[in-house]
């Protein structure tokens, strides 16, 4: 009976799985995640840069300024199979990214 409490309690507390992005030279980096499908997971964005970004998804409904140096963590629910966008609106015409779930 100790032996399956363990178990269980070992399988409660599991943490989601963290998926990381730089944001460097007004880029991501990657700029492509592929994350499962009906999984919850974290996004982990890191701001090397000099300057802030805006890190934001509109089909996520993720918007935030990282500031420069700065890490943001971002809890996403489980997502059906499909592509949502990612990007730093502060630079969208080369900070653009995209998630893929499968």
């Amino acid at each position: 009976m100790l032996l399956s409490l363990l178990l269980f309690s070992n399988l409660a507390f599991a943490e989601d799985p963290t998926f990381k992005i730089e944001l460097k030279n007004r880029t991501m980096n990657p700029s492509v995640l592929e994350v499962p499908a009906n999984t919850a997971f974290t996004i982990e964005v890191v701001n090397t840069d000099n300057t802030a970004e805006e890190f934001e998804s509109n089909s996520l409904k993720i918007e935030k300024i990282i500031p420069p140096k700065r890490t943001a963590k971002f809890k996403v629910k489980p997502l059906t199979s499909g592509e949502y966008d990612i990007f730093g609106e502060f630079h969208m015409d080369t900070c653009q990214g995209k998630i893929i779930v499968k």
